[in-house]
């Protein structure tokens, strides 16, 4: 086990680099001048090669790459273009906001998903498993914008439970989870459903039920267990994919988080901001795989990592 981490830690390196490399030459190859969005149109030849000359622009591009890298090896990803302050600085600051949604999400989904898909399951083709099915289909069809914008109406605007937007209460927190959460639910239910059915159908399950073992038990103790290991690797996707991207409910509820600052990077070119950004998620969501490896382990014990 040592060994697996040790190779897996030297392996996050080359995943590291290699998205830095493709952000930054990818940002080199947009169109648009940075300086010509903080100095504007009117801008005089000479404030703009002052603007860029300040930002690091005017060097060579190779020399902007070495030194791009040099900073990440030291931990110092850059100022942003904008405000001058420290990428890592509003990067502490964001962060912090979508982690707590994307946490927030993939504990509601998990926990409502694995138990419908498991209820689902159990009665195949029964009243329930319809029911289950429809919300389903209706959660995986609904956008998120929608759906947040119909919780506001509902929620914050009709019956005023919680604030429409802003961020440090656990009421600030509600909507925006129920809303992000409701995509990677349908996931996780459907393929819970379909790996309890598939376990259902194992030897292990006919000699538990013919020893007695009640449905609840044999779900419980034997099929649940068995089925866990592709419902673990569908939660583990479905959070990376709500860590990167969950600007749309971000932007929706108004929240300070990194969606809304790699929008604002976006629109301003502010390449120091993107770059952090991407690398923070990257970097993120390697290590979520890591643990998720782990997890198979505990979760079977016939895996081993040599």
């Amino acid at each position: 086990m040592v060994r697996f981490l040790t190779r897996r830690a030297f392996g996050f390196l080359p995943l590291l680099l290699a998205v830095a490399t493709v952000t930054f030459f990818a940002l080199e190859l947009t169109p648009g001048d940075p300086a010509v969005l903080i100095m504007g149109q009117d801008a005089t030849p000479e404030g703009l090669a002052q603007v860029r000359r300040s930002l690091g622009l005017d060097r060579p591009l190779a020399e902007q790459y070495v030194r791009y890298l040099w900073g990440i090896v030291r931990g110092d990803l850059g100022r942003s273009f904008r405000t001058r302050t420290p990428v890592t600085e509003d990067l502490a600051r964001t962060f912090p906001v979508t982690m707590t949604l994307a946490v927030g999400a993939t504990l509601v989904a998990s926990l409502v998903g694995i138990v419908a898909g498991t209820i689902s399951a159990a009665r195949p083709h029964g009243a329930l498993d319809y029911v289950v099915r429809v919300g389903i289909l209706t959660a995986v069809s609904a956008p998120v914008f929608w759906m947040g914008l119909v919780m506001i109406y509902w929620f914050s605007i009709r019956l005023a439970w919680f604030p429409v937007s802003g961020w440090g209460t656990v009421r600030h927190i509600i909507l925006p989870v129920a809303a992000l959460s409701a995509f990677p639910l349908a996931s996780i239910a459907r393929m819970t459903r379909s790996s309890v059915l598939d376990a259902l159908t194992h030897d292990y399950v006919r000699t538990a039920r013919a020893k007695g073992v009640s449905d609840g038990a044999v779900l419980g103790r034997h099929v649940l267990k068995n089925a866990f290991i592709p419902v673990v690797t569908v939660i583990a996707l479905q959070f990376g994919i709500l860590l990167g991207g969950a600007v749309i409910t971000e932007t929706v509820f108004a929240l300070p988080g990194l969606g809304q600052l790699v929008v604002t990077a976006v629109l301003a070119r502010d390449y120091a901001i993107i770059r952090g950004s991407v690398l923070l998620v990257a970097g993120s969501f390697a290590v979520i795989n890591l643990l998720v490896d782990f997890l198979y382990a505990a979760l079977d014990p016939r895996i081993r990592y040599a």
